[in-house]
């Protein structure tokens, strides 16, 4: 028996064998749905793939799966268009949150296009699409950036967090410390030059993919204390970031390594309603 899971920490599907015509319980909308898993196959990264089509209501779901690590599900995308998904965008809004530990498992590349494709589906204003994007996996160049980040807080001459907390300056000098939380993944969001919402547009860019990524099981956290540093000539050049584009939004993206607590929020505050 094979389980599957979806975050925070759910199972949502379970099958009976890894045969073509297996079946499974799938949770849809806190709704358990009787399903076909077909199209079972195993690519050249070890993953195996599941296309879960659920038998009532039809809806299909891509599942990658590490072969050698049943719990390690890495995302779902919606292979149809339905009004109904495994997380609701009101759930996956609610379940979001900022996460700073990540367990060592990679995210292969279709997962990280996967997330990609949801980011540039964001609101654009004049249909600009002014966003471009660099991933960033290997764990050597992360640790030099990371290492670069603390530098540079260290020295007190971030120009974007002057006023710095002192324990989270602290922290940062410390050797141990990892600007990117051990995450393996680091999407930086950049703008290209092309009006006055190109700030906006990545921002909504990286909403969309964060949501995303909460959907599949992953989490995420924006990493402002990066963005100084990326914008350097020097880090720009190694990530193929043009010298006129302007790096804007640096996402880590991986599986937690455990759960992060609910955040309280203030409610909203309401200037007019008239």
């Amino acid at each position: 028996m094979m389980l599957l899971q979806h975050a925070p920490c759910q199972p949502i599907a379970t099958t009976r064998s890894d045969s073509p015509a297996a079946t499974a319980i799938l949770t849809v909308s806190g709704q358990h749905r009787r399903c076909e898993v077909a199209d079972n196959l195993v690519d050249a990264s070890g993953f195996r793939r599941f296309a879960v089509i659920s038998i009532g209501a039809r809806h299909a779901l891509d599942f990658l799966l590490r072969k050698d690590h049943a719990q390690s599900l890495m995302t779902a995308s919606l292979r149809t268009s339905t009004s109904e998904t495994a997380m609701s965008a009101m759930d996956a809004i609610f379940h979001r949150r900022a996460v700073r530990d990540y367990a060592p498992q990679r995210i292969e590349q279709t997962v990280i296009r996967i997330l990609l494709d949801a980011a540039v589906h964001a609101p654009t204003a004049m249909d600009e699409e002014a966003w471009a994007f660099a991933v960033i996996q290997d764990g050597s160049i992360l640790k030099r950036l990371s290492d670069d980040v603390k530098s540079l807080m260290a020295k007190g001459t971030d120009s974007i967090h002057p006023l710095l907390k002192s324990h989270a300056s602290d922290r940062l000098k410390t050797r141990e410390f990892n600007a990117f939380y051990n995450a393996g993944t680091l999407v930086v969001i950049c703008g290209k030059p092309l009006g006055p919402f190109v700030v906006a547009d990545c921002w909504l860019a990286a909403e969309n993919l964060m949501l995303a990524a909460c959907a599949a099981g992953l989490g995420t956290c924006p990493i402002g204390l990066a963005v100084e540093v990326l914008n350097t000539p020097q880090w720009k050049k190694e990530l193929g970031v043009t010298a006129e584009m302007t790096v804007i939004a640096p996402i880590i993206v991986g599986l937690p390594a455990g759960e992060t607590p609910p955040v309280p929020r203030k409610p909203p505050q309401v200037l007019c309603w008239k």
